[in-house]
């Protein structure tokens, strides 16, 4: 199995309807993730390193699909209601991604926050929406992020170059 990267296909530029862009500047683009339950997206890729924030996490399978079509499941979880629960907000250091689609197999709707990391500077990131929390992630060695993540009805984000 050989991953693919065909061109054009980024789920942020191609597929709103499951990558909302909420901002982009030099260093990164803000996109809302939102897989409707029971239902998949669209096979596409994400060309970028990335962060992933979910606060009610789903259960999901990731599968990577080659050149011929052919199908790889790499990543599955089965949640129900006796798992114990996870800690939230989870965040999930992302290498890119080739080719692949996502499988919501839940009852509700997965929803998250993934930041893509364009450049290799500083840059502080307040989201309101989520929960009261404070995270420090350090996608590789040379940036660092920190994430604030405040109650609020909506989510709302602000950017600041340090």
């Amino acid at each position: 199995f050989s991953p693919y990267w065909p061109e054009g296909l980024d789920g942020t530029d191609k597929f709103p309807e499951n990558h909302h862009l909420l901002h982009e500047s030099k260093s990164l683009k803000i996109v809302d993730v939102f897989i409707g339950a029971l239902s998949a997206e669209k096979p596409h890729t994400h060309n970028l390193p990335s962060v992933m924030f979910t606060d009610h996490p789903t259960s999901v399978m990731v599968k990577f699909v080659d050149r011929q079509g052919q199908q790889k499941v790499v990543f599955e979880n089965n949640l129900d209601k006796d798992s114990p629960q996870p800690e939230r907000p989870l965040a999930h250091q992302m290498e890119p991604e080739p080719f692949h689609f996502v499988s919501n197999r839940d009852q509700k709707d997965y929803l998250a926050v993934r930041i893509e990391l364009k450049k290799k500077e500083r840059e502080k990131i307040h989201f309101k929406g989520l929960e009261n929390r404070a995270v420090r992630v350090f996608p590789n060695e040379d940036i660092l992020w920190d994430i604030c993540l405040e109650s609020n009805s909506s989510l709302s984000f602000e950017s600041e170059n340090e």
